[in-house]
């Protein structure tokens, strides 16, 4: 049992931690924090059928700071879904796309992601490091700046902490 009572003393806090602001886009070199299934929930105007798995992620930012922003720790997330059978074909290819360039991305060999009966446990990408493109844009619904992951490249890229701010991905 603790003794502690509940009193605070924030005196000195870093108030960058935990932030919820939009980074600057860029690449960034970071790490994926968690990894985990997830099903869509479906509805008039969702693009996906209800029920549909995707690889929900939560990627940590490992760069110290970018244009005078901390982003060290910082949190972008990326859905790459399994599309069902009956999916566009042309959208189907560039999901399955999407998932075979993040895998390769986060260290997986041609090899291991085209032998038969391969799966993946979410739980194996935890802690593997990449490069994460990410994009900053002005929410229309909001008003708000957001970011959303635009892509993944392998741990080590060329370029990868780059100075990327205003650039247009």
């Amino acid at each position: 049992m603790s003794d502690f009572d509940g009193m605070l003393d924030l005196t000195g806090a870093d108030e960058s931690a935990g932030s919820f602001d939009a980074i600057p886009s860029g690449k960034y070199n970071a790490h994926i924090h968690e990894a985990e299934w997830r099903f869509t929930k479906g509805g008039p105007e969702s693009k996906m059928a209800e029920g549909t798995p995707y690889l929900n992620v939560q990627i940590s930012i490992d760069d110290d700071e970018r244009n005078g922003v901390k982003v060290l720790n910082r949190r972008v997330f990326g859905k790459l879904f399994v599309p069902p059978s009956e999916h566009d074909p042309k959208a189907a290819a560039t999901m399955k796309g999407a998932m075979l360039n993040f895998l390769r991305a986060a260290g997986y060999t041609d090899e291991q992601i085209n032998k038969k009966g391969f799966r993946l446990d979410p739980d194996d990408l935890n802690g593997r490091e990449l490069v994460v493109v990410v994009r900053r844009y002005k929410n229309d619904y909001t008003d708000d700046w957001d970011n959303d992951v635009r892509g993944y490249k392998p741990a080590g890229s060329v370029g990868a902490a780059a100075e990327t701010a205003g650039a247009v991905l």
